[in-house]
């Protein structure tokens, strides 16, 4: 068995620390509310470059 470690003065139990549903739950990415890609920006930004 691993040797025990205490953290911050509690003793950790590994994995049993976070459960697999919190740690789902944490990475999951949440669904966008709405499209960021608008109509009227949809033409290429150019920007003015200074020439030799």
């Amino acid at each position: 068995p691993p040797k025990a470690m205490i953290v911050s003065g509690v003793q950790t139990k590994g994995h049993a620390d976070f459960p697999p549903e919190a740690v789902q739950h944490y990475h999951d990415k949440p669904i966008p509310s709405h499209d960021n890609r608008s109509a009227h920006n949809s033409r290429p930004i150019v920007i003015q470059q200074p020439r030799k």
